[in-house]
């Protein structure tokens, strides 16, 4: 076999990839025991799924390649929301409002957008945190 010496950008990669494998450095910050743990498995790509959480419905959404955690509760009058695979929507059946994938309102009477959950992958699992904000 011969020895060849590596340019900085393949260095570089070749980091990346072992840091990935690895899962970073220590694999993060620790996971706040009053977090949400959610294996991956249970969301899978193009999926939505309906979850609670300290009574409190949520929905996790995996579509296009982002993963976030919306409040499950409409903004109008707190009626349970569910996803309409065919139109994409967020919908609520009390009233018709109307939700887009990232929370924002499409159509009313619902003012105010979606909370959503601060959220991040780590290690195969969506880690769902305290806190949130509209979007």
């Amino acid at each position: 076999m011969t020895s060849r010496p590596i340019d900085r950008r393949e260095a570089l990669g070749a980091l990346a990839a072992a840091l990935t494998t690895l899962g970073g450095c220590g694999g993060g910050p620790p996971i706040p025991k009053d977090a949400l743990v959610v294996s991956l498995e249970r969301v899978p790509a193009g999926s939505v799924v309906p979850i609670r959480w300290r009574e409190e419905p949520l929905l996790v959404l995996n579509l296009g390649g982002t993963i976030r955690a919306l409040s499950g509760t409409c903004t109008h009058e707190g009626c349970p929301l569910g996803w309409n695979p065919r139109q994409q929507l967020i919908r609520c059946p009390c009233h018709g409002s109307a939700f887009f994938p990232d929370g924002t309102v499409k159509s009313g009477p619902a003012q105010r957008p979606l909370r959503q959950y601060p959220a991040e992958v780590r290690k195969g699992k969506l880690i769902v945190f305290e806190g949130g904000t509209t979007s």
